[in-house]
């Protein structure tokens, strides 16, 4: 485009403010938008995107002499408060050349900037989804807005994905409803892919032509693998590598993880390792900390940072030199966004390394996602279809107004937005009928809404942006906080249990722990220790980051070749820079892999692998395709036998106490489900999903979303369960289905490959193959892989176990003398009898030094005296003359500390006690301790179901 397609006046003014000259995506967007077409704009980050919007914007105001003041021209929108505070200053600058005021309206933003707002009125403001929602129920702020004319919606990829991005699609309607006139509609990414951009379009607005104004000229990514050989040292060897890069680069490095405890444990690392400060960059910190970190590196002060994807975005952080990525980023849009970072201004070179571990998976999908972030071959993006929620909260908006509009009104703005297309009005009203029985909402008339009781605290208090709660992860054994892990992390575990009293497994600071119970009333997860691993990847939060079935299936296929043709393979890979030791160790576990099958992976004919106790299908459908065929085949071989399963991209883990026979049953049930429906396979997994624990979880978020629960409520699993099962079949128990498997599956990928599926090939080895070890051994499947390879450090356990236990009290009550007295059990002896001090006698009755203990002793009083007892005392009485029996036949041969432990135990009484205690005599002391562990995490796990 040449540049006398910008008016002359505008050149001039920009050249005047410093603006030397356009930049390509500048010029090519000036025209249209200065025309006042609709855009979608996309280009690398750094290649002056906002200014590709907004000259043109303003320069149309200026030519319209359009006047500043008098209210708000331009609504500029944002996924991020932390973008907003760079944007300011650039936009400032910028809109000062056309003689134009901004302002940044937010949720932090301070009283008297909210008065300036509405008394003085910003010609744009700057602000995000959540903020623009309230501005358009305040009646003075409407006034003010009424004045609009344009829209920009920046990163718009990020909003996509989400409910965020379909409310604001709701609430764009709203606004140019409104305004009274057609708003032109601008969206801004660097990270959409080609498939995507009709969708990112129909976000902007449904109906609409949105010119798609493409920056053609080639950006350049160097993303290059080191593969860090593991030897027992694979963390101590990672933080070796990350310094050494950081050493060697003249200017700064940020470097990324994909778990916040990843990133304050390496931060820590390399600050030991280098010998100065790298500070650590996640959400988790407080505002006030991350702008310091941000400051502290943008002005050179520290050399590194390492943070999560909080700095993926265009938050300024000034000129890095070198990107690290450390492990996967799982996702090509991650990548390329993090490696943007380095290279940031337009024609220099975006630079980074991906430093993993030696695992066959983990390096050819670091290769991949490499390579396609050089290519720009990105992840397609989709919007989520009509979520009754965020429908359900535009709804109270709605009501608020002062001339709020009837139901037919909300259906006719609804089904104008892409995500509403396909929406029935009796979904409307079975929405606002919910509404309307939890006080939300008013129903009138011809279905007029109206503002009820709850309306306004609804309305302002519950958001679309997910609202993740930690929770706290409580070592039983030790009685320790151990951790902590997300909401979405919790309930993708529990989705993954097919028996709702199943233990799952977390990888956590090193360790290996069951799942007992999932405490939502405490916000507490409790574990016992199973294990440890060798230099563990704290995998909770980086499970979330799905691997897309695109991925996954080119990892497979160069498998597939390398399996039928190494030296095919080894060109390839060559190609594409993967170092030689790696690739040798690739392709040796290939070929020996091959070698041992007798065939090779094939997307038509997948192979299952049965071999010591274990079957491993391999199947490429990505994170979110193999957790819907795991789901699907785990529910179809229930009937036969009880399976666990566990999942990588790239092949499903089963096991079984009935193991024998087991690949041939995962093949048989394969075979049953390619030869159903699409329709028959999707009416399973939402039965699957509603059996989830996950679901009641889930549920009570939606609940939240759609006012049936109160935001700051906290609700017992047991209410919770009672509450879903009352509303099965409403949209809050329908969206939490639909949400669950928008999230969690790939339901395109799974039909993809059902269809295709023409046989299955079943391999029984006695040895797990070199490939099926290298599953096992993925950093994403170390829970399992850890516990079925009995890597447990038992030891550990139990002497974790005897410490918490010996810091317990225990109070004796002697049925001689009937006087009491405490002790602490690690002050009682072994080996030796231990006595009443008043009377010498071996009739000492256990109790617990709490109110139970209390009423115990009380009842066994009140019967000595010959008082009438009620029949629960009766009952009480009866178990101090139980625990004396068992203390009196056990205590004379010297076992009174072993019997004060067990009856100090969670959820053990007398009878449990005896049974443990006969663990000990039988096989000894290791084997007592053991039992006792289970026996509290039966406790544990099982409460909930004694209460109810």
């Amino acid at each position: 485009m040449e540049e006398s397609a910008v008016p002359g006046w505008v050149l001039e003014l920009l050249r005047e403010a410093g603006y030397k000259s356009l930049l390509p995506i500048q010029e090519k967007a000036f025209p249209i938008i200065y025309r006042g077409l609709n855009a979608l704009v996309v280009a690398p980050t750094g290649s002056g995107k906002t200014e590709a919007a907004l000259a043109p914007l303003l320069a149309r105001l200026r030519n319209g002499r359009v006047a500043s003041g008098g209210g708000v021209k331009v609504v500029y929108v944002t996924p991020l408060r932390a973008l907003n505070r760079d944007l300011e200053g650039r936009v400032e600058r910028l809109a000062g050349l056309f003689g134009y005021t901004v302002q940044v309206r937010h949720g932090d933003t301070v009283q008297s900037s909210r008065r300036r707002f509405l008394e003085r009125p910003p010609d744009i403001v700057i602000t995000t989804p959540e903020s623009l929602a309230l501005l358009l129920t305040v009646k003075r702020a409407k006034e003010v807005l009424k004045q609009a004319r344009a829209v920009v919606v920046d990163e718009i990829h990020e909003l996509m994905e989400s409910k965020r991005g379909v409310e604001l699609s709701l609430n764009l309607e709203k606004l140019e409803l409104m305004a009274g006139r057609r708003l032109q509609r601008i969206g801004l990414s660097a990270t959409v892919s080609r498939h995507s951009l009709y969708r990112a379009a129909s976000l902007l607005g449904a109906g609409r032509h949105v010119s798609m104004v493409l920056d053609t000229s080639p950006k350049e990514y160097d993303v290059r693998v080191v593969v860090v050989g593991d030897e027992g040292r694979f963390w101590e060897n990672s933080v070796k590598a990350i310094a050494e890069l950081v050493k060697g680069e003249g200017g700064s490095v940020l470097i990324f993880a994909n778990t916040r405890s990843t990133v304050e444990t390496l931060a820590f690392a390399l600050s030991r390792e280098l010998g100065e400060e790298v500070p650590a960059h996640h959400g988790s910190l407080s505002r006030h900390v991350r702008e310091r970190v941000e400051r502290d590196f943008k002005e050179g002060r520290v050399k590194a940072i390492v943070a999560t994807s909080s700095l993926e975005l265009g938050i300024d952080v000034g000129r890095v030199a070198l990107v690290v990525q450390f492990l996967s980023p799982r996702q090509v849009t991650a990548m390329v966004q993090r490696a943007g970072r380095s290279g940031h201004r337009f024609g220099e070179r975006s630079r980074a390394v991906i430093v993993t571990i030696d695992n066959v998976f983990e390096v050819l999908e670091s290769h991949v996602i490499a390579f396609r972030a050089m290519k720009g071959d990105l992840e397609d993006i989709s919007i989520p279809k009509k979520p009754y929620d965020a429908l359900a909260h535009f709804m109270a908006g709605a009501a608020i107004d002062s001339e709020p509009p009837t139901l037919e009104g909300v259906y006719k703005l609804a089904v104008s937005t892409a995500p509403y297309e396909d929406l029935k009005m009796e979904e409307v009203e079975e929405i606002a009928r919910v509404l309307s029985d939890v006080r939300v909402i008013r129903l009138g008339p011809g279905g007029k809404l109206g503002r009820s009781s709850r309306t306004y605290s609804y309305f302002y208090r519950v958001s679309m942006i997910p609202d993740e709660k930690t929770f706290k992860v409580h070592d039983v054994v030790s009685g320790r906080d151990v951790g902590e892990v997300g909401e979405r992390f919790i309930q993708l575990r529990l989705m993954k249990a097919s028996d709702p009293r199943s233990k799952p497994y977390i990888v956590l600071g090193g360790k290996v722990w069951k799942i007992l119970e999932v405490d939502i009333d405490a916000g507490k997860v409790l574990v016992s220790p199973e294990g440890e691993v060798e230099g563990a990847i704290p995998a909770w939060e980086g499970e979330l980051i799905p691997v897309d079935f695109k991925v996954a299936r080119e990892v497979c296929s160069i498998m597939s070749l390398a399996m039928n043709d190494m030296e095919a393979g080894a060109r390839l890979l060559r190609a594409r820079r993967l170092d030689e030791k790696a690739m040798e160790r690739v392709l040796d576990v290939l070929g020996e892999t091959g070698r041992l099958w007798g065939t090779v992976l094939s997307w038509r004919r997948p192979v299952v692998e049965e071999a010591e106790g274990l079957a491993i299908l391999y199947a490429c459908l990505g994170s979110r395709g193999n957790f819907a065929l795991s789901l699907l085949l785990s529910k179809l071989m229930e009937g036969s036998v009880a399976v666990e399963f566990h999942y990588i991209p790239y092949a499903i883990v089963f096991k079984s106490p009935a193991s024998r026979g087991l690949g041939r049953l995962v093949a048989h049930s394969l075979k049953t489900l390619a030869k159903l429906e699409p329709a028959e396979r999707l009416g399973m997994l939402y039965d699957a999903v509603r059996r989830s624990r996950a679901y009641l979880v889930r549920f009570y978020q939606v609940a939240k979303r759609m006012g049936v629960v109160d935001p700051d409520a906290t609700l017992s699993l047991d209410i919770i369960r009672k509450m879903a099962d009352a509303m099965q079949g409403t949209p809050v128990d329908i969206e939490t289905v639909k949400e669950l498997v928008h999230e969690k599956l790939d339901i395109d990928a799974l039909n993809r490959f059902l269809d295709d599926v023409s046989d299955v090939a079943v391999v029984e080895l006695q040895r797990l193959s070199p490939l099926a070890r290298e599953t096992l051994t993925n950093p994403y499947l170390r829970v399992d892989a850890a516990v079925s390879l009995k890597t447990l450090g038992l030891d550990k356990i139990i002497e974790a176990k005897k410490r918490r236990l010996s810091e317990k009290r225990i109070v004796f009550l002697c049925i001689s003398c009937d006087k009491r007295h405490e002790k602490k059990v690690a002050e009682l002896p072994r080996g030796t009898a231990y006595r009443c001090p008043y009377c010498g006698s071996l009739a000492l009755a256990p109790l617990p030094p709490t109110e139970t203990g209390e009423r115990l002793a009380e009842a066994y009083t009140r019967k000595r005296k010959g008082a009438k007892l009620s029949r629960e005392e009766a009952k009480l009485a009866r178990e101090v003359e139980e625990r004396a029996r068992l203390y009196i036949s056990l205590a004379v041969e010297g076992k009174a500390r072993y019997i004060a432990e067990a009856l100090s135990a969670q959820g053990v009484g007398p009878r449990r006690a005896r049974s443990l205690l006969r663990e000990l005599q039988l096989y000894g002391e290791n084997r007592f301790y053991l039992a006792l562990i289970k026996a509290e995490e039966d406790y544990v796990s099982n409460r909930r179901y004694w209460k109810s």
